[in-house]
């Protein structure tokens, strides 16, 4: 059947539900049991439905080649979220990497209609600028894993600022008052990460002591072992590590190793993301596990807002992680080893 001539009745009765019913589950409408979603999604499918006028497209911009065998977990799961999400609500997605300092590609500018059949979703990328160019085509747009400070473009988010709070609290529950904090400061999310361990510090009558700060370069395990190694050679009284992420954190369990330091006996170390490689170190690493695939769902239908209604209130939506307390964090030891590298 020719997709133009399909119509909300005869998925509705293909599917044995409501217009009214078929028609939410089609725009994306929250409130739908998950069986009864996919169940008229896959009629409409069968039916040849394409959506109201065209179907939909999203088009998703990344300085992160996803397809890469060593790209970060966090971001292609975040892409997976978003597909997934995009292919339930018949919505067509194509990825396209960008150089953030080259701006927009003129094709997709020139490519791109105003009929509100198509949007950008920017992947971890927040950049001012790059919004900016955006904004001015007058393209619906939303930034997945990132804020505009600006308060103009929809966002879906982890809760990064209570996140970096929960773990230094962990910590020092703990009973740590020496801690390392490794961080990265060309990522907002994550600066918003130690904002949120300022507060836990506060709270606790503490204030940040930048002499155990280290901004790392690149959030991997590389720039992170190095980083540790110095650090916890020149002060042997730091007792834990609050990391910027997974890759970071299990670059430091690397080099307490190299320098002798068990972990979490002489030292403990907390993540953030729980990325898959978190389960299967050794000691398995505590972090705060982010809902990276609820993410990249909701940027999905976020946008689909946006484009539906480009004079609605921009929202930032944070998706909350959770502590998950594993072998690599333990009570302080009240005099903690001496740092020697291994020979």
């Amino acid at each position: 059947m020719p997709a133009e001539r399909v119509t909300l009745q005869a998925i509705a009765t293909a599917a044995g539900v409501s217009v009214s019913t078929a028609s939410r589950v089609l725009r994306g409408a929250p409130g739908i049991s998950d069986a009864r979603r996919r169940d008229v999604l896959v009629h409409a499918d069968k039916l040849g439905w394409a959506g109201e006028r065209a179907r939909p497209c999203v088009t998703v911009l990344s300085s992160i080649d996803t397809d890469a065998a060593d790209a970060p977990d966090f971001q292609t799961q975040l892409l997976d979220g978003i597909t997934r999400t995009a292919r339930d609500l018949n919505v067509a997605v194509r990825v396209r990497l960008l150089d953030p300092q080259s701006g927009l590609p003129p094709d997709l500018l020139s490519g791109t209609d105003r009929t509100g059949r198509h949007g950008i979703l920017l992947l971890s990328l927040d950049q001012p600028a790059l919004t900016e160019e955006i904004l001015a085509c007058d393209i619906p747009v939303v930034i997945a894993n990132g804020m505009d400070l600006t308060g103009r473009v929809s966002s879906a988010s982890a809760a990064n600022r209570s996140g970096g709070y929960i773990a230094c609290r962990h910590l020092l529950d703990l009973g740590h008052r020496h801690i390392l904090r490794l961080t990265h400061d060309r990522r907002l999310p994550v600066r918003d990460r130690f904002l949120g361990a300022d507060l836990a510090l506060a709270q606790a009558g503490l204030t940040p002591d930048r002499s155990y700060e280290i901004a790392l370069e690149d959030m991997r395990s590389g720039d992170a072992f190095r980083a540790a190694l110095a650090a916890l050679s020149t002060h042997p009284e730091i007792t834990a590590v609050q990391c910027c992420n997974d890759a970071a954190a299990l670059g430091v369990i690397a080099a307490a190793n190299a320098l002798g330091r068990q972990v979490p006996q002489d030292l403990s170390v907390i993540g953030f993301d729980d990325i898959p490689a978190a389960q299967m170190s050794a000691p398995a690493l505590s972090t705060i596990r982010v809902p990276r695939h609820e993410i990249g769902a909701e940027a999905v239908r976020r946008l689909l807002r946006v484009m539906r209604a480009p004079d609605s209130t921009p929202v930032n939506a944070e998706i909350s992680g959770t502590l998950q307390v594993r072998g690599s964090t333990t009570l302080v030891r009240r005099t903690p080893p001496p740092a020697a590298l291994k020979t």
